[in-house]
């Protein structure tokens, strides 16, 4: 398992820390996630699975210094209206002047019908339809896929534990690791949200951490009352909360 973890390691940026375990290390890679170009990246991974089980057609004609949002919205409520069964439309970031866009169709019906379109008006162009082969959009070698995969799907699918205890006028960063290397143990932490006041942007004295599996949770919640370096940490339930919205922003509509 650990040399599937630092296989990962090309699009994280982990090996900066100095872990004292492969529990560490294991729960800091997953926690690599939140960051915003891995999330970005996770989510166009997930997106391009989806896509692959659908059917293609390529889409020429339309005014290409159009905004892409423009294009795309013309495209969805044309081929939704008229065939039908449409997943997806993708406007590739180009500079190509006969450049083409992509529909992406749930079923092979759906895409003959599309294909029937093919000369049909879009709001005063002509729709130039073609069959598209269908390619994998993923950059990442199949094992850091596999495992960027799995990873959010454990972050989608993990159960929060509200912990607090810390002195909230230390800097975020050290109260993170200091509950990542006490937590650690319990099973990988697949997030870890410190709260902030909506005013004066201070850390609050709440916490949430995530974990995959109840079997972890339960260690978890067992480490309330322990000491963590000089302060003592309160761990407590919060029944029925999963992987969601973050509680720190539940907490201050």
């Amino acid at each position: 398992m650990e040399r599937n973890y630092r296989s990962f390691l090309p699009i994280s940026n982990v090996s900066q820390y100095d872990y004292s375990s492969d529990d560490e290390f294991r729960s800091r890679v997953s926690l690599e996630l939140c960051l915003p170009e891995n999330r970005d990246a996770a989510m166009k991974l997930l997106a391009d699975d989806d896509r692959s089980s659908c059917f293609r057609v390529s889409v020429k004609g339309y005014d290409t210094s159009l905004a892409d949002d423009e294009i795309k919205l013309a495209l969805l409520k044309h081929f939704s209206v008229l065939c039908g069964g449409v997943f997806d439309v993708v406007v590739p970031v180009t500079n190509l002047v006969d450049r083409c866009a992509f529909v992406y169709l749930l079923t092979e019906d759906a895409e003959k019908r599309a294909l029937a379109l093919d000369g049909s008006d879009v709001g005063g162009w002509k729709a130039i339809v073609r069959s598209s082969q269908r390619q994998r959009e993923c950059l990442l070698d199949p094992q850091q896929a596999d495992i960027l995969r799995a990873v959010y799907y454990h972050k989608q699918c993990s159960t929060a534990i509200w912990v607090e205890g810390y002195d909230i006028c230390l800097p975020e960063d050290e109260v993170k690791n200091a509950l990542i290397k006490h937590f650690c143990s319990c099973g990988v932490i697949t997030d870890l949200s410190i709260c902030r006041d909506p005013l004066t942007k201070t850390l609050t004295s709440m916490a949430f951490l995530y974990f995959y599996g109840q079997e972890e949770v339960e260690k978890a919640l067992a480490l309330n009352g322990s000491d963590v370096g000089g302060w003592t940490v309160v761990v407590k339930p919060i029944p029925g909360l999963e992987r969601g919205p973050d509680p720190c922003n539940l907490l201050h509509i």
